[in-house]
C-alpha cells in the first residue's frame, strides 16, 4: 500500500475558520471564496515503496541459448570461488540448466516477447529479481585472475558501475560503455526497465546492442578504474596479432599478456572466445 501524508492539516483548518478579507471583495463574493475553500481536498504526498535493503551481495550470469556452453557458467563460478573472500552468491539465469554444476543457483529467465541474449540485460535493473542486494554482473566470457572484493566495496553509493567501452584504447575521450561487468543495486533502476519494456521493439530494431540501450538510457553511471578490467585482445595482447582462420578471428600465435598490476578481469568481447585461445595464461586462469 502507498503510504499517504497529509501536509499542513491543522494550518489548513485554520486558515479555513479564520476570516480573510481581500480589498473591493463583495459580502456574496467572499461567502462563496468560502464555500470554495471549504471544498478543496488538502494536499496530500504520495510516497512510493521502498524495496527491502539488504546487505546481500550477489554475482549473476546470464547463458541464454547456444552460443556458450555450460563449461562456460561452471568455470566462471570456479573462478568466482576462488577469487572472493566475501560471503557472495553466485547465479546463474538460463532457460536450459544441463550441464550446469549443481551446486550453482539457476533460475529461470522470464518469457519476453523478442528479448534474446544480450537483450536480457536490461531485465537485470528490474525489480523482478527473486533477491535483494548489490548485484555484479559478468559476462560469461571473462577470465578472472585476482579478487573480486574490490569490485563490491569501490564506490558503493553509486548505483550503476559499468566498464568504459574498450575503444578507450584508440579514442582517448570515448565515453561509451561495455556490459561485460557492471554492479547495481538490485531494483534500484526500475523505471529504466520499464522504459526499455514499453519501447523494447523499436529499441531492438534501432540498436546494435543493450549496452547501447544503457549509454543512451542508464544515466548517471561511474567507470570501474580502467586497470582492473581490459580487454585481452585489444589491451591485454597486440591487436595486430589477429588473423582470421577458418573464418574464425583468433591470434596467429601463442602470446603472453600485458598484466596491470590490479587487473583482475580479462574481457574476451567478440572472437576469440576464452576457449578458442591457447595462450598459457588463459588456460592457467580460465578453470
Amino acid at each position: 500500500m502507498l503510504a499517504v501524508n497529509v501536509l499542513n492539516t491543522e494550518q489548513t483548518a485554520q486558515s479555513m475558520k479564520a476570516k480573510t478579507y481581500i480589498p473591493g471583495e463583495t459580502k456574496d463574493q467572499r461567502k462563496a471564496r468560502k464555500r470554495l475553500e471549504k471544498s478543496v481536498t488538502p494536499a496530500v504526498e504520495v510516497v512510493q515503496p521502498v524495496l527491502p535493503q539488504s546487505k546481500d551481495k550477489h554475482i549473476v550470469c546470464l547463458k541464454w541459448g547456444n552460443k556458450y556452453s555450460a563449461e562456460y557458467v561452471n568455470k566462471l563460478n570456479n573462478m568466482c570461488k576462488r577469487h572472493t573472500q566475501q560471503n557472495i552468491q553466485f547465479h546463474c539465469f538460463t532457460e536450459n540448466t544441463a550441464g550446469i554444476d549443481k551446486d550453482i543457483t539457476t533460475h529461470p529467465l522470464p518469457v519476453i516477447s523478442r528479448v534474446q541474449g544480450w537483450w536480457y540485460k536490461p531485465w537485470f535493473f528490474s525489480n523482478e529479481l527473486p533477491f535483494r542486494g548489490t548485484l555484479l554482473f559478468l559476462d560469461l566470457d571473462v577470465v578472472i585472475c585476482d579478487n573480486l572484493d574490490k569490485f563490491f566495496d569501490y564506490k558503493p553509493n553509486s548505483e550503476f558501475v559499468v566498464i568504459r567501452d574498450f575503444n578507450r584504447s584508440m579514442r582517448a575521450r570515448w565515453d561509451r560503455i561495455n556490459s561485460s561487468v557492471f554492479r547495481m543495486q538490485i531494483g534500484s533502476r526500475q523505471s529504466q526497465y520499464e522504459q526499455f519494456i514499453s519501447q523494447k521493439d523499436s529499441i531492438i530494431n534501432r540498436m546494435p546492442g543493450d549496452q547501447d540501450w544503457m549509454y543512451r538510457n542508464c544515466r548517471p553511471w561511474e567507470y570501474w578504474p580502467e586497470e582492473w578490467v581490459r580487454s585481452y585482445k585489444w589491451e591485454m595482447r597486440d591487436r595486430r596479432d589477429l588473423e582470421l582462420k577458418n573464418g574464425v578471428r583468433n591470434f596467429k600465435t601463442i602470446g603472453y599478456p600485458t598484466i596491470m598490476k590490479d587487473q583482475s578481469i580479462a574481457v574476451f568481447h567478440g572472437r576469440p572466445n576464452p576457449s578458442d585461445c591457447n595462450d598459457p595464461w588463459v588456460i592457467e586462469n580460465w578453470r
